[in-house]
């Protein structure tokens, strides 16, 4: 198990270096689902055939809608539709789920959203059997069965540049169909990851997929069709006529590709687009613009500083890094580097993580004390602190090396001295693996399971600033961490969970600084869909209410 959980934490460990009874709701408002017992090339057109459609010749759902069209900025387009192709945090990836989907999704309470499954049976924790949707088709007429499950899933797990999606499924060699709308998976192993990396899946059709047509012309399931795509400049959605659930509520989407911060605010100011990502410094202005307003979300992730608490560094001493939290100022990283978009954690983990209580941040008193001057002064000083220069660390990135010159700022204040080295996203994370090059460093906390479980297990696992250190309560840590995915019941593992939170705020090898905030402005008039777990969004479900 432990082997395979450190695959699926890769891709959230990559994204983040560079940065950062189930439920009965049902995608598409097909028929009742079933209920799970789990408990817990070029720039050229590519024309798939689409044309754009009146308003008054569709289904709008009873939205009261007056406008056929809307338009989304997104970013970093990779030049491929194909979903495998898309990172899990990609804006693309909220396009692909319009044309292809899931067995099923996960929302911002952790329950389930059933789209292409309508639910399976836990059999035993290592076994299921998953109920398909029937009378589904894809896009080119073909119907949708286990098989094209069962294949999408193979291709997930043995594509040659990304590491497996489900990697306790192996190679599905121990898994079968049973019918058409049958399928039976059977896990090496328990991993509480799982199910929350079933979202990131979404299906193909095996008898026409080819990995190089389906990067322009990708067929699927979902409730619209790519009718042109021109790579770095948009992409344009139409009705799937052959949708088997609820038709989309609008009936033309555009997705404007625009890179620059400055150009999506541009777009908004202008009416350009009629939703967009803002970027943190221009919200305040966007909040100014008469036809639009701002969602703010926690995008589930944080920024903390880690302490080197190997035995080469300073911060081996636990009053070393305690001095250091309590010189610390989040307000001012909160004001001049988020510009007032984010939070003060009480915690070491994102407040959103599922397992999240008061009791759980009641167990560090520093997140509520911090800062104390006086006490990091006299720490600083016991420690030997104030007498060791100290090299923090940083990727390059710029909202980085601001928050490193606060944290110097800082530790000044109370008699430290702090030399600051800027690396560069490609190689910061070889450096922070040896624990030689620094004393602090920065990184983003963020997990794809949004469970405080992967979130102990996989950085203390890839981090050697926790697993070459000398800290009180490591080796405890250390066995908690090596069976804490493997736990099936959610009381027993919240047990585990404490005693990881109270040794882990005991001791502090991170420290977290602030909860990064997710802005989206759009139209007023646009009526918003619900955001899932990873703060994606089904656009199929936005409105014009006038």
């Amino acid at each position: 198990m432990k082997t395979n959980t450190r695959k699926i934490f890769a891709l959230a460990l990559c994204l983040t270096m560079i940065f950062t009874v189930a439920s009965c709701g049902e995608k598409g408002g097909g028929e009742s689902s079933s209920t799970s017992s789990d408990a817990g090339e070029s720039g050229a057109p590519v024309d798939t055939g689409g044309a754009p459609v009146d308003a008054g010749s569709l289904n709008t759902a009873g939205a009261a809608s007056a406008r056929d069209t809307m338009t989304v900025a997104v970013s970093n387009d990779v030049g491929s539709l194909d979903p495998i192709d898309l990172g899990g945090g990609s804006q693309f990836k909220d396009i692909s789920r319009m044309y292809c989907e899931p067995l099923f999704d996960i929302d911002a309470n952790g329950d389930k959203v059933w789209i292409l499954a309508t639910g399976y049976e836990t059999v035993t924790p290592t076994q299921w059997i998953v109920h398909l949707r029937e009378g589904v088709k894809f896009s080119n007429g073909n119907p949708f069965t286990a098989d094209d499950v069962y294949f999408t899933l193979k291709a997930n797990n043995t594509h040659p540049t990304w590491s497996p999606s489900i990697p306790v499924l192996g190679d599905l060699s121990a898994s079968r169909v049973i019918d058409d709308y049958t399928l039976e998976l059977n896990f090496e192993s328990y991993d509480l990851s799982v199910v929350n990396n079933f979202p990131t899946i979404q299906m193909y059709d095996a008898e026409s997929y080819d990995d190089e047509d389906m990067k322009v012309h990708p067929i699927g399931t979902g409730p619209y069709l790519v009718s042109e795509y021109v790579i770095d400049s948009h992409v344009n959605l139409v009705p799937n006529p052959d949708y088997w659930g609820t038709p989309g509520k609008i009936p033309n989407l555009k997705f404007r590709v625009i890179n620059e911060p400055a150009q999506i605010v541009n777009a908004l100011t202008t009416g350009g687009v009629d939703i967009a990502t803002v970027p943190a410094q221009d919200v305040s202005y966007v909040q100014t613009l008469p036809d639009y307003t701002v969602i703010l979300r926690s995008s589930g992730s944080t920024q903390a500083i880690w302490f080197n608490t190997s035995v080469d560094s300073v911060f081996s001493s636990r009053d070393a890094r305690l001095a250091a939290v309590y010189s610390l100022n989040r307000q001012s990283i909160v004001d001049l580097v988020y510009f007032g978009i984010s939070s003060i954690p009480d915690w070491p983990l994102p407040s959103t993580t599922f397992e999240y209580t008061p009791e759980l941040a009641a167990a560090d008193p520093t997140y509520q004390n911090s800062p104390d001057i006086e006490l990091a002064k006299q720490l600083a000083e016991s420690s030997g602190l104030a007498a060791k220069p100290v090299v923090i660390a940083t990727n390059g990135v710029a909202e980085v090396i601001t928050m490193a010159e606060i944290v110097q700022a800082n530790l000044r204040e109370i008699g430290v001295t702090a030399e600051i080295i800027n690396l560069d996203p490609a190689t910061a994370f070889s450096v922070y693996q040896d624990t030689t090059q620094y004393d602090i460093f920065f990184s983003g906390l963020y997990v794809p399971s949004n469970t405080a479980a992967q979130h102990y297990y996989g950085w203390y696992t890839y981090m050697a600033s926790l697993n070459k250190g000398v800290w009180e309560g490591k080796d405890r840590f250390a066995e908690l961490a090596g069976l804490i995915m493997s736990v099936t019941d959610d009381a027993e593992r919240y047990t585990y969970i404490k005693e990881m939170t109270e040794i882990f705020a005991r001791e502090a090898p991170w420290y977290n600084l602030v909860e990064i905030m997710f802005a989206i402005g759009h139209n007023k008039n646009l009526v918003p869909g619900e955001f899932m777990m990873a703060n994606n969004t089904y656009y199929s479900e936005w409105y014009w209410a006038a």
